[in-house]
Formats: C-alpha cells, structure tokens, sequence
C-alpha cells in the first residue's frame, strides 16, 4: 500500500536523478573547456583538484559519454512526474519538440569546426545543447502525461477515493446489523454497518424515497422484534411500518417469555383504531406522574352536559338532516355525537337525499361528514343558509384536524 512516506521518497530519487544528470552536462562542459574557463579565471585551487580527479573518470572521456550518461539520468527523473493537465498535449506537438531536441543536444559539437573564434564556438555549442537538453526535458514531461493518462481508466479519481470497510459481523444482544456493499478499488465487496449500542441514539436522514425505511428502519424493527424487544412506531404513512411490525411479531412470538400484544392508534379512522386514554389514574403511580400529564397535555375542554363544549344542538340546526324532525331520532342523535360515535344521518341537498356519516368536532365547535366510503364531505354544501357558507369557509383550516396513523 502506497503511503505519504513512500511517496516522498519517490520523489526525492527522481529529484536526485534530475539534479545528477544536470551535473554531468555541466561538468562535461567544464571539464571538455577548461582552458576557456581558466583564462576568465573561473576556477581556483580546489576546484582544480577535484576537476582533475573526475576528469580522469571514463564517462568524462571524450564528447558523447557524459552526455548519454546526462541523458539517462534525465529519462530516469522524468519517470514518475505527473506533468501539467493539458488536454492538448498531443502525439505531433512531442515529435515536434523531441526530434529537434535531440538534434540539438547531439549536433552541437558541429559548430566547433567553424572558422569562428573559440570563444564564440564554445558558446554556441553550450547553448544549443542546453538548448536541445531543455526541449528533450519538456517532449519528457509531455511523455510521461500522455502514458499516465493512458492507463488511467478511472478519470473521476473514483477509485482512489474508495477505502475498506468494516466487514465483520459485530452482534450481541442489543445490536442491529445492516447487510451492504461497497465499492474498494474496483471491486464489489461485503460489508456490515454495525449498531452495536441503539441506547446512544439514531438518526436517520435521507430526501423522501431515498429508502430510510426499506434499508434501516424495516431491519430494525425485524431484527430488535427478533431478539425480543417491544417497539412504539410512530408510523407518518400508516400502514407501512404497522404491517411490518405486526408480521414480525407473529414470526417472533414464540421468543418473547410476556408474550405482548399489538395496539393501533389511527386518528384518522375512528372505527379501526384502539382507545387508550394518557390520564388514566392507574398509570399514575404518584404525584410526579399526576404532576407532568398535567404540565405536558393540553388544556381540555369540559364535554359534560349541558355545555358539552360548544352549543351542540345550534350547530346541528344549521344543516338539512332528516333525523331532526322527529324528536326520539334527534335526542338519539345526540347522544351518539356525544359519546363520541360516527352515527349515519340523512341530508337534503337539491331536492336529493344522501346517506352520510357524522361526527362531533368540539374542539373546532363544528361537524365533521363522511360519506358511505369514509371520504370526506365539505359541510358547507349541506347547510341549510347559503349566506352562513362564506362564515364557514373562513374557518375551514381549523375545522379538519389531520391526525396520523401510529402503530404500537
């Protein structure tokens, strides 16, 4: 595995190769120039040594060792450089650049034939193999970017980003552990995501349909249900996760030693739901618990006769309901909407009588109706006054309470 250290070290060679290759081409024009040199009195009694001493090295013997030797050790330093991104670097534009190079670098040593002065020639001959040397360093660099990005496949650096997961499975007796896949260098590998300790907290987040219940919350509710915990769900699509967890419990009965039961609380429809009732005196052992339902619920109003909350039999007048010509059916009536119940009524509306269901709102002091197949009616419709419409739509957003399904 490559780490920052073996990275660094790579570097410094190739920086090193560089660095002694730029030696020899310097040394080579010293050593092959020398008298040039010493008549500007470029040189004193220690370089003089050490000059003498690698002068009599082999490479330094002659024109053209030293400056292949130079060569390689450039070739060598251009190995691992990454190159400036250029999406123009092209196969024509290095030939253009390296052809010349090496003709240069190579070639210069032709001007020392000319009948010029030796000064001039000998600068002539340094540059244009600097010159040369400079141009096989860029076509180099050109090289190494064009191969690099050839065998890159991964152009997003996808890869590179992937790291290993964790792919033991860790259980005990209050984990939960979620089965997944992850990607790692190219390869599709499994894993686990381990919850070993719930009592600290979860949250899961996600945009709607991203999967938060298909992926975590089902494996949970399975898996705890399994090892013979009870659960409280609030279930916001009911009956989603009400399904779920009531097939888990009859897969897991038999595990539990206080076999439990399965309750429903559905706001939404009063006809399959439980009744449970948060003040009930036998859930409060002392007078803490009386001391914190009396903090945390809300205000309640009074429902008992004859306030009942609100003036129900006003209320019920202002609609076209059959049942309140006749006395019995009408006290009947009320009695029902009092106890809470949803009992079936008959309204008139242009000329034609439906069958509707209706239930008391003493909250809002109003009714709610439903037809036969429990959708919701707009009470404004059955009224027995047109002019009271206009009075009754502006409460409307008060009057629908939008209760939600939860599942125990």
């Amino acid at each position: 595995m490559n780490t920052g250290e073996d990275t660094q070290g790579l570097r410094k060679i190739l920086d090193l190769s560089r660095m002694i290759s730029v030696f020899l081409l310097a040394m080579h024009f010293y050593i092959r120039f020398f008298q040039m040199f010493k008549s500007l009195e470029w040189n004193s009694e220690i370089t003089d040594r050490i000059v003498g001493q690698l002068a009599r090295l082999a490479i330094f013997d002659g024109w053209w060792l030293a400056k292949f030797a130079a060569l390689l050790f450039l070739a060598i330093s251009l190995l691992g450089v990454k190159g400036r991104k250029d999406e123009n670097i092209s196969y024509k534009k290095i030939y253009l650049c390296m052809g010349p190079g090496l003709l240069l670098y190579f070639c210069g040593i032709f001007f020392l034939y000319l009948h010029w002065s030796d000064s001039l020639l000998i600068g002539l001959y340094c540059l244009v193999t600097i010159n040369g040397f400079l141009m096989i360093l860029a076509a180099g660099t050109w090289i190494s970017r064009r191969i690099k990005q050839s065998l890159v496949k991964d152009i997003f650096n996808s890869e590179n980003e992937t790291f290993p997961q964790e792919e033991r499975l860790l259980e005990n007796e209050f984990s939960v552990n979620l089965p997944a896949k992850y990607n790692y260098k190219g390869e599709i590998r499994d894993s686990w995501i381990n919850l070993i300790n719930l009592f600290r907290g979860l949250l899961v987040a996600g945009t709607p349909g991203a999967g938060k219940s298909y992926f975590v919350i089902r494996h949970l509710i399975d898996q705890l249900m399994g090892k013979g915990f009870s659960m409280f769900i609030y279930d916001f699509k009911y009956d989603d996760l009400s399904v779920i967890a009531y097939n888990c419990l009859l897969k897991y009965i038999d595990r539990y030693k206080v076999k439990p039961k399965f309750y429903v609380i559905n706001f939404d429809d009063l006809n399959r739901t439980h009744r449970c009732n948060p003040l009930d005196p036998a859930a409060m052992t002392d007078i803490t618990d009386a001391t914190e339902a009396s903090r945390t619920n809300f205000n309640m109003n009074q429902y008992h006769d004859p306030s009942y909350g609100f003036n129900l039999k006003e209320v019920l007048d202002k609609f076209n309901i059959k049942e309140l010509e006749n006395p019995k059916e009408r006290e009947k009536l009320e009695a029902q909407l009092k106890n809470g119940d949803r009992p079936s009524i008959t309204v008139e509306k242009n000329g034609e009588q439906i069958k509707l269901q209706v239930e008391a709102v003493p909250r809002y002091s109003q009714l709610n109706m439903f037809a036969a197949n429990g959708r919701a009616e707009k009470r404004e419709q059955f009224l027995k006054e047109p002019s009271l419409n206009k009075a009754v739509t502006k409460s409307k957003g008060k009057e629908v309470s939008a209760g939600q399904g939860l599942g125990i």
